[in-house]
């Protein structure tokens, strides 16, 4: 797949693994020409509207129209693709935007022609993801956007510690009146994401938690330790230290749960455990006392 936005290739790569094929990326032109050096692909889904002043469009199509044994291509662009492609070896094309199913429907008669002419009209294409937008949303509409998806968010979890906070001190209604706005707030916030193209499949999603978790532990965290260290910021190096921890383990969780995902079946476990001063997740009977904080495991919350 030679496509130049991340978001369309994550969809189209998740859901081309969930029907069983292998999905090689490349980025750029010349990127995708190293790969075609690499490996020979059963077929090529090419983004025609890359612009790359070293590799020409009459040099791309030479070099792509040229592989010898013939790879068949499909061609994903805004416009017509023009005279230099047209060739036997362009099997199809897909106008952008596209529905996530039509690109699915010419690689599976390209690749699976039998299993595509036995398939009924009337199945079920569901179980594949379809965020990739009919209309891409305005750059500022999706800046504001998910700048509201932040304050909503952030706004859920600042009124349900305050509804901890009211409960300590004797005040069950102001507690249950923050538990309900801090709900509206979850609502609010579950729609914008969901229009950023944000929720996807299981597989799509539990990619997408890997990725978050990972680049928490690997860069985010490590940075703002660094600095809370030098500035001797001791509450917030703490605070920060508990998170990391716990996202190393949500990682390798996550990341566990995709691989079952993919092959169609769910986690099989009893209880997760999780401790509430450090966030440390553990599944099944957890320790006496958590390794990161210490707490007893008797204060643990069970999911």
């Amino acid at each position: 797949m030679i496509e130049g936005n991340w978001r369309l290739r994550k969809v189209i790569r998740v859901n081309l693994e969930a029907m069983g094929w292998r999905v090689c990326e490349a980025v750029s032109r010349p990127h995708s020409l190293q790969r075609l050096r690499e490996r020979r692909p059963d077929l090529i889904l090419l983004d025609l509207d890359l612009p790359d002043e070293e590799v020409t469009d009459a040099i791309y199509a030479a070099h792509l129209l040229g592989e010898d044994p013939p790879v068949p291509l499909v061609i994903m662009a805004e416009e017509p693709p023009g005279p230099g492609w047209v060739h036997p070896r362009v099997v199809g094309y897909l106008p952008k935007p596209f529905p996530i199913r039509a690109l699915l429907e010419q690689v599976r008669n390209v690749l699976d022609p039998v299993l595509s002419r036995s398939r009924s009209e009337s199945e079920d294409m569901s179980p594949y993801l379809e965020f990739w937008r009919e209309r891409p949303m305005k750059a500022m509409t999706r800046e504001n956007l998910q700048s509201a998806l932040a304050g909503e968010s952030q706004a859920h979890v600042k009124y349900l510690a305050f509804a901890d906070k009211a409960e300590k001190e004797g005040k069950p209604n102001i507690a249950r009146l923050f538990q309900a706005i801090a709900f509206a707030e979850q609502v609010h916030a579950i729609n914008h994401l969901k229009e950023l193209g944000g929720v996807g499949d299981t597989v799509a999603n539990l990619e997408a938690a890997v990725q978050g978790e990972t680049f928490e532990v690997d860069e985010m965290y490590p940075a703002y330790l660094e600095v809370a260290e030098v500035q001797e910021e001791k509450g917030a190096h703490r605070s920060m230290t508990y998170a990391i921890e716990a996202e190393k383990i949500h990682a390798g969780l996550y990341a566990q749960a995709k691989e079952v995902a993919a092959a169609g079946k769910d986690l099989e476990f009893d209880r997760v455990y999780i401790c509430p001063v450090c966030g440390f997740t553990h599944i099944g009977e957890p320790p006496d006392r958590c390794p990161v904080c210490n707490a007893l495991k008797k204060t643990f919350k069970v999911f």
